[in-house]
C-alpha cells in the first residue's frame, strides 16, 4: 500500500486561494457589467491576483524524488513543494503588485 503525503507551504495554498478569488472576480464582473469606473478597477485588480498565483505556482514547483519511509508495512512516498524562485516566477509577481495598485487608485480616484 502506497500513501502519498505532501505538506504544501502555506504561502502555495494563498495562491491557489487567490487565483481562485481573481478569477471568480473577474467572471462576476464582467456578468454584473457595473460601472466603467468599477469595472476598470476590479478587473485589474482580479488580474494581479491572477498573476500573483500564477507566479506563487511557477516559484513552488513539485519535486520529483520522493523520500520513502517504512512504518509497518506501509510505504510513505513525500512530495516536497519547496520555493524554488525563477526569474519568471519573480516577474509574474512583481507585474501583480503593479497591476493591484494601479487597480486599487482607478477604484478610488
Amino acid at each position: 500500500m502506497t500513501i502519498s503525503t505532501g505538506k504544501s507551504p502555506i504561502l502555495y495554498v494563498v495562491a491557489w486561494l487567490l487565483t481562485l478569488i481573481g478569477v471568480l472576480g473577474l467572471i462576476t464582473t464582467l456578468i454584473i457589467e457595473p460601472r466603467y469606473t468599477i469595472v476598470k478597477g476590479m478587473v485589474l485588480i482580479s488580474s494581479a491576483l491572477i498573476i500573483f498565483g500564477l507566479g506563487e505556482f511557477l516559484n513552488h514547483p513539485k519535486e520529483h524524488s520522493f523520500i520513502e519511509t517504512e512504518q509497518g508495512d506501509t510505504k510513505r512516498r513525500e512530495y516536497i513543494r519547496r520555493r524554488n524562485t525563477c526569474g519568471l516566477g519573480n516577474l509574474c509577481i512583481i507585474v501583480a503588485l503593479l497591476l493591484f495598485f494601479v487597480g486599487l487608485s482607478s477604484l478610488i480616484f
